[in-house]
């Protein structure tokens, strides 16, 4: 059985670090240039999720 102080700090170890990345906007006057934000953005979503201590928030969140 765990004391109240030993199950506050078991709580708190459980929190997890998180991180949103929002959508980077084109803001050129080429809408064919879309993709380019589109892409920055994923390949920051795809970096970040690889580190296993820090929960990415997903595109559609």
């Amino acid at each position: 059985m765990l004391t109240p102080d030993q199950q506050v700090f078991t709580e708190a170890r459980a929190v997890q670090t998180s991180i949103a990345v929002l959508p980077f906007v084109n803001m050129s006057s080429d809408p064919e240039q879309e993709f380019f934000s589109d892409g920055i953005t994923e390949e920051i979503l795809n970096v970040l999720a690889k580190n296993k201590s820090l929960k990415v928030a997903g595109r559609t969140s």
